[in-house]
């Protein structure tokens, strides 16, 4: 399904989540996205005190890791789309999320691809026609400080938003 700025596996159950694991030939040890519904479900999450700037930019392109209750990190999102953003609040459950394609290859945007390459393989595809100069979200690392750009993405984190605090 389209998922804010490029089209997204999306799922809520691990099993799901390792189904989405075997289509696209993703490592074990490397995790999806979770999309959240509101900047409010980070203290559900996460203890860390992210600067209220890096918040101001949800909803929107913007992932960020955090350290999760459980002592890992985890990636999360507030989409800015409102079919995502409905799906979301009616669920009230994080959504798991990553991109649509095998890995190590590029993401498809173009729907007839997607459904060519894997109708067979998923339950449901939901068409938002072709996405056109498609961007990835922004990746923050907000576990440390100063905070990280690990993937340049759609959403401009500006420099003084990274600077120590």
């Amino acid at each position: 399904m389209p998922c804010d700025t490029i089209y997204g596996f999306v799922c809520t159950t691990p099993e799901a989540e390792e189904k989405i694991a075997l289509i696209k030939g993703r490592e074990d040890n490397k995790r999806f996205i979770k999309l959240i519904n509101s900047p409010n479900k980070l203290s559900s999450i996460s203890n860390d005190k992210i600067d209220s700037r890096i918040l101001s930019l949800w909803p929107g392109p913007l992932t960020l890791i955090v350290n999760s209750f459980i002592g890992d990190t985890i990636a999360l999102r507030v989409p800015k789309d409102d079919f995502l953003t409905k799906i979301l609040n009616i669920l009230d459950v994080p959504i798991i999320s990553t991109s649509v394609n095998k890995s190590g290859m590029a993401p498809l945007n173009k729907i007839d691809e997607i459904i060519d390459n894997f109708e067979k393989e998923v339950d449901l595809v939901i068409d938002g026609g072709d996405l056109e100069n498609p961007v990835p979200s922004t990746i923050l690392d907000v576990t440390k400080q100063p905070y990280r750009v690990i993937r340049q993405g759609k959403c401009i984190v500006p420099n003084e938003f990274l600077e120590q605090i």
